[in-house]
Formats: structure tokens, C-alpha cells, sequence
């Protein structure tokens, strides 16, 4: 039978003693880690900071229209972007403002 040695450690909320085995407990002792949490305390700050997550996750929910107006928003731009580039393009490949007899008028290098 092997017999572990056992460390005992304070715990740094509440005081109680922390039974550590073996290796591990020496480890953190000659580490000079002189203080840790017992489960009870371990506990209580899981739950709180679970129902404080919880709390955080309800106030989000109240404003889900915020989440979705950033991809509406971007599909609005997209579409503004696309109209104003075709509308650009248009305008830069239009036939001169007088129409074909303007172009008919010039002066042609060949004759």
C-alpha cells in the first residue's frame, strides 16, 4: 500500500483547510503558493459568476434588433454601392448629349 502525502493549504476566502494530495500539493507548496480555495468557496464563485453571465445574457436579449441591423445595413450598402457603380458606368459609355447627328456633323479624316 503506498501512503501519499497530504498538504493542507488555507483557503483565501474563508480560511478552511485545503487537503492537497501528493505530488501536486508539493508542487504548489515549494511553489510558494501559500493559499488556494476549498470547494465551497470554489462553488459560490461559480454560481455567482454563472448567474451574473446569466444576468449579462438577458440584458442582450432585450435588443436583438441591434444584432440584426448590422447585416441589414450591410446588404443595404452593398446594393446602394452596386446602383451608384452601374449608374457611373452608364453615364461614362453614353452617346455624346446631341444624339447621332452630332456624330454624323464631325468632319471624317477620310474624306
Amino acid at each position: 500500500m503506498v501512503v501519499m502525502a497530504m498538504f493542507s493549504l488555507p483557503c483565501r476566502i474563508c480560511g478552511e483547510p485545503v487537503d492537497i494530495p501528493g505530488r501536486y500539493g508539493f508542487k504548489l507548496k515549494n511553489a510558494g503558493l501559500s493559499e488556494t480555495l476549498c470547494n465551497r468557496c470554489r462553488r459560490g464563485g461559480f454560481l455567482q459568476a454563472r448567474q451574473d453571465g446569466l444576468n449579462a445574457a438577458g440584458d442582450v436579449a432585450v435588443r436583438p434588433a441591434r444584432r440584426r441591423l448590422i447585416p441589414a445595413m450591410t446588404i443595404v450598402s452593398l446594393v446602394l454601392i452596386t446602383a451608384v457603380g452601374l449608374w457611373l458606368q452608364r453615364g461614362a459609355w453614353a452617346p455624346p448629349a446631341g444624339g447621332q447627328e452630332d456624330v454624323t456633323g464631325l468632319d471624317s479624316p477620310s474624306r
